[in-house]
């Protein structure tokens, strides 16, 4: 609707500047015509009274050579017809004065009544393409509302389909996941089964663990648009997370024979963070390096103290990342590589959400054919409720946190 009002403002402003430039244009003729019109009858007057006072000199001179060749009687009727000469003149000249005067008023009345039948045929345009923008604007503005109505509902039905299905596909694959465990925990896995059922049980295994992981992405993602994600926050040893983090990876890495490692800590101590979210950050990140990484490349993670708390990184020698994709590989369902399908393009989505849930911000650094760095800043001080991020529908929600 504000756009709408905008709009219809902006043509009656430019009505009304209309309006005002056939104003002045009106004024401007009807001036110049009076002033035509009075130039005329001083012209007319000048002209006229030029003619009488000849004519009084005349009649003066005429009584003044009788007043010494005739009589007194002879110079008064001189003079009568002197004065007689005078009005008819004077009263020629009223008449000559009374008819430029209607002329004029009559040129004035045509030429306003003109101007005015112009300026306002100019206004009633105007207000008619007005009224007709305000139409279309006010059918844009309705149409726009019921599509986002209809797009709104369909997002919502859309997240709450996918957290019902999400929760559950969890039970049923978290049971085949703990059995495959189970089997290969087994103290006689190796001499009872046979190598082919090995690698079966082991390909299970990868495969139901990666629909678990698909399923807690799905989850999160439903969490962050309901804003019910909680922080569990504490202290915790960084260098235990990096551990943990490289070990929970290693499989991965030595399936493509990466060398996954550690840089000396240039950090000592604890962090204040949820820190199962941390290793879910860091697994993230380090999964994705794999991913994108040939046999035989590297991935390095790495943490150091910074003026406002800590930094990791998570560098890898992989493909690289154009700087065109780097502006929308935090999108949801964005895939750095459009031709893959190895995942819901969740993980860097749900990554930045984590972090920001913590105060803390992520980056990238890379160049095509030259491997990608990613950092994350975490503050040092203790995690107070936070904005996490605006859901679906527009709404912002909030981080919930608790310090245990």
């Amino acid at each position: 609707m504000k756009n709408s009002n905008s709009i219809f403002k902006t043509s009656r402003d430019n009505t009304d500047e209309s309006l005002d430039a056939e104003r002045e244009k009106a004024s401007a003729s009807i001036e110049s015509a009076r002033m035509k019109v009075e130039e005329k009858s001083d012209s007319d007057v000048a002209s006229r009274r030029s003619e009488t006072d000849e004519a009084v000199s005349a009649a003066r001179g005429i009584a003044d050579s009788a007043a010494h060749d005739g009589s007194i009687e002879e110079m008064q009727t001189e003079r009568d017809l002197s004065d007689q000469s005078i009005r008819t003149e004077r009263l020629h000249i009223d008449a000559v004065l009374v008819r430029e005067r209607k002329q004029k008023s009559s040129i004035v009345d045509d030429m306003l009544e003109g101007e005015r039948t112009a300026t306002d045929q100019n206004l009633s345009s105007e207000r008619l393409e007005t009224d007709s923008e305000v139409d279309r604007a006010t059918l844009r503005l309705t149409t726009e509302r019921a599509e986002h109505t209809r797009t709104k509902g369909t997002l919502t039905s859309r997240e709450e389909i996918l957290g019902i299905v999400s929760h559950d596909l969890r039970n049923p694959i978290g049971a085949a996941s703990s059995c495959a465990e189970m089997l290969l925990e087994d103290p006689d896995y190796t001499t009872q089964y046979s190598e082919p059922v090995r690698t079966w049980l082991e390909l299970i295994k990868r495969n139901v663990d990666l629909s678990l992981r698909l399923i807690a992405d799905l989850l999160d993602v439903e969490r962050f648009s309901q804003g019910n994600l909680e922080l569990k926050v504490g202290t915790h040893g960084l260098d235990e997370i990096l551990r943990e983090a490289i070990e929970t990876c290693s499989y991965a890495g030595a399936a493509k024979s990466i060398l996954l490692r550690s840089s000396p800590t240039k950090f000592s101590g604890d962090v204040v963070c949820d820190r199962d979210r941390i290793l879910q950050v860091l697994g993230n990140l380090i999964g994705n390096a794999i991913k994108f990484t040939a046999e035989g490349g590297s991935v390095t993670v790495d943490a150091k103290r910074t003026a406002t708390g800590i930094e990791l990184s998570v560098k890898d020698s992989g493909i690289g990342i154009s700087e065109e994709k780097q502006k929308n590989i935090y999108d949801r369902y964005a895939q750095i590589e459009a031709k893959d399908r190895r995942g819901l393009g969740l993980g860097l989505y749900i990554t930045k959400m984590l972090v920001e849930a913590h105060g803390g911000k992520i980056w990238v650094d890379s160049k095509v054919g030259h491997g990608s760095t990613f950092y994350v800043s975490l503050p040092q001080a203790p995690i107070a409720a936070r904005p996490l991020v605006s859901n679906a529908l527009g709404v912002p929600k909030a981080a919930k946190s608790k310090l245990h």
